[in-house]
């Protein structure tokens, strides 16, 4: 027992003595393992403790033996864990590997099969990429071609509207500049390496431009002989026509010559309808109906060609004339150019006219020959003189139908000169007896009436000519002078207080007629001079009729008797001058002064103008002042003989009382 246990003890002593020396030999050469307090040692010396206590094992020398044995069951029993794991791992990849040694047997036999079908298509390839280049070239050739084309050429559709496939349309006008266009484009061609080119499309296109002008030319024919009506509206397609054409001076000239051979004829027959047929379902009314009213008949005609020129004007600028760059260039060109085509307009305008001027005179004829009113003359006249006006500004002053105008107004006038001529004859012939009351015969008014219409139709025309003035003179001249002398027939019965009273009357009508018109200033000083001499007349006579009734006739008489004898011997012992006689007449000429009704002769009474009636008045009152001043000196002279005293008024308080 003791040598067992001491040979037991003997070997547990060596046991722990070895352990002891493993421990100190891995403390010794781990002292930095430990001493750097190294997580993976300190956390399997944690397990371990864990390990002891989990089994509730006793730290002690037996359960440390068994420790080690417990640890490599436990790594083989993990191994074998391990090992089944990774058997099951090894199943699949050698699975995988099994599928990769397909595929690459695969991507071998693809390697093969590629690099021979690489072999055989290198030559495919080769030329696949150069046909790749060829047709990169050919698509920039096929670019540049098909702007070239689209440059030089035209187009199917410009082709067709060109070619006369369709109606002539606003395409064809696209065409047509599209042409013009390419022309003048080519000659930049000429400029470069492609001259066999540009020649070569010039004449193409100069082929295409000259068919496109026939083509345009024909239809503009037969679109103006298409412009019959005389209302016709704008064609825009006839102006684009027009304006094409210019560049062909004469396609454009017969173009226009056929466009006003048709108007001309549209006019024409337009003023005969409107004279013999009026407007649609008689609305407005044939001219020739009002031929019994001169002036109205002859105003519907002249106002109905006044309207067809403005028309035909406006019509023609906007036909021929009228686009938006003629428009563009008449605000940029000069007046030179301007006046061209203002030129250019009043010619056509000149032509297409022409056609009215026949049916005109035929009617103006007609009316002449009826021999008119001496009014209705003047008014023809007048009228005649306006519309030529009118007519100058928008036909021309050389038209024809302007000169017309003017001849007819000329030969208008000359048959109203000689119905004036007539009407003079017929006031010396024609004389009245004046009326008791002196006031101007019913020819007078009668005359002056006419005179005023002609006036007023004169100023209403509102023409500035220089014969109107003459015209008016020689109007003046043929009533004024003439009524002036039937006037003066009617009252040579008369007496002369009666005579001059009746013509200052009579003068006083014509010159307050003759003050509300122009250009008559001078026969309204003619007759104002006229006036004078008769009011002359009256102031002797109201003179004369203010010293009989102031009862100083006798003494006065007797007084310049006197005078015209040289004055000699005293007054008063004069015949008709005694102190009694002209106590007596100085005592009747205060009852005179104090009875204040200082009348007027009868003939002052009647007449018209109330301010030559106060003239009278005051020139009588100033003669007889001077006279009975004159009387009233010699009077109070001292050699008159005269008592102190006689006379008793001065020449301020006579004309107070007067």
């Amino acid at each position: 027992m003791s040598s067992e246990g001491g040979g037991g003890g003997h070997g547990s002593g060596a046991v722990s003595n070895s352990l002891t020396r493993k421990l100190n030999k891995i403390l010794t050469s781990h002292d930095t393992l430990f001493t750097s307090s190294h997580a993976g040692i300190v956390a399997a010396l944690h397990g371990l403790s864990d390990v002891f206590e989990a089994g509730n094992k006793r730290n002690d020398k037996q359960e440390r033996q068994r420790l080690r044995s417990d640890i490599e069951r436990n790594s083989i029993e993990v191994n074998r864990r391990f090992l089944d794991a990774f058997q099951e791992v090894q199943q699949k990849l050698e699975t995988v590997e099994g599928k990769v040694h397909a595929m690459r047997d695969c991507c071998h036999d693809m390697t093969a099969r590629l690099h021979k079908a690489q072999n055989e298509t290198a030559e495919l390839i080769k030329k696949t990429s150069a046909l790749r280049q060829d047709k990169e070239k050919l698509q920039v050739r096929r670019a540049v071609l098909s702007l070239f084309l689209d440059r030089y050429q035209l187009r199917p559709e410009e082709q067709e509207a060109l070619s006369g496939g369709r109606p002539l349309d606003a395409s064809f006008f696209r065409a047509f500049e599209r042409v013009k266009a390419i022309h003048a484009e080519c000659t930049r061609l000429l400029r470069t390496n492609q001259q066999r080119a540009g020649l070569d499309i010039m004449d193409e296109m100069t082929a295409l431009q000259e068919k496109g002008y026939e083509r345009l030319y024909a239809w503009t024919q037969a679109a103006c002989r298409g412009l019959t009506t005389q209302t016709v509206d704008r064609t825009q397609l006839l102006n684009r026509a027009f304006k094409a054409l210019r560049e062909r001076e004469v396609l454009y000239k017969y173009s226009v010559n056929e466009y006003t051979t048709t108007r001309r004829q549209a006019v024409a027959r337009g003023f005969v309808d409107a004279l013999t047929r009026g407007g649609p379902n008689g609305t407005p009314k044939p001219l020739d109906l009002d031929s019994h009213d001169p002036i109205l008949y002859v105003s519907g005609m002249l106002g109905w060609l006044h309207q067809a020129m403005a028309s035909e004007r406006d019509l023609i600028v906007r036909v021929i004339f009228s686009s938006s760059d003629d428009r563009q260039r008449a605000s940029s060109s000069s007046s030179t150019a301007a006046s061209t085509t203002e030129e250019s307009v009043t010619s056509l305008m000149d032509e297409i006219m022409e056609g009215v001027c026949r049916p005109l005179r035929t009617r103006w004829e007609q009316v002449t020959s009826s021999h008119p009113p001496l009014v209705a003359c003047y008014r023809i006249a007048s009228t005649l003189l306006l519309y030529h006006s009118f007519t100058r500004d928008i036909v021309g002053e050389q038209s024809q139908l302007a000169t017309l105008l003017q001849e007819l107004h000329a030969l208008t006038m000359d048959v109203f000169f000689k119905s004036l001529d007539r009407f003079a004859d017929d006031l010396k012939q024609n004389i009245e007896i004046p009326p008791a009351d002196l006031y101007p015969p019913t020819t007078v008014d009668r005359t002056l009436g006419m005179l005023q219409e002609i006036l007023e139709a004169k100023a209403t025309t509102a023409v500035d000519a220089p014969t109107t003035t003459d015209d008016t003179n020689r109007i003046l001249r043929g009533m004024v002078d003439p009524l002036l002398q039937s006037c003066l027939l009617s009252a040579a019965n008369l007496g002369p207080a009666d005579m001059a009273a009746f013509m200052i009357n009579c003068i006083y009508r014509m010159r307050s007629l003759l003050d509300t018109f122009d250009d008559t200033d001078e026969r309204a000083e003619m007759l104002n001079a006229q006036v004078e001499a008769y009011v002359d007349t009256l102031v002797n006579e109201q003179a004369h009729f203010m010293t009989e009734a102031s009862g100083l006739k006798g003494v006065l008489h007797a007084f310049q008797q006197w005078q015209h004898r040289g004055g000699e011997g005293a007054m008063a012992a004069q015949p008709g001058l005694d102190v009694q006689t002209t106590t007596g007449a100085l005592r009747a000429f205060d009852g005179y002064l104090a009875n204040a009704s200082f009348g007027m002769i009868r003939q002052c009474d009647l007449l018209h103008s109330g301010a030559v009636r106060d003239r009278i008045r005051q020139l009588a009152n100033t003669i007889f002042c001077n006279t009975v001043e004159e009387f009233r000196d010699a009077c109070v002279a001292p050699t008159s003989d005269y008592p102190p005293g006689l006379v008793h008024f001065d020449r301020q308080t006579l004309e107070a009382l007067l």
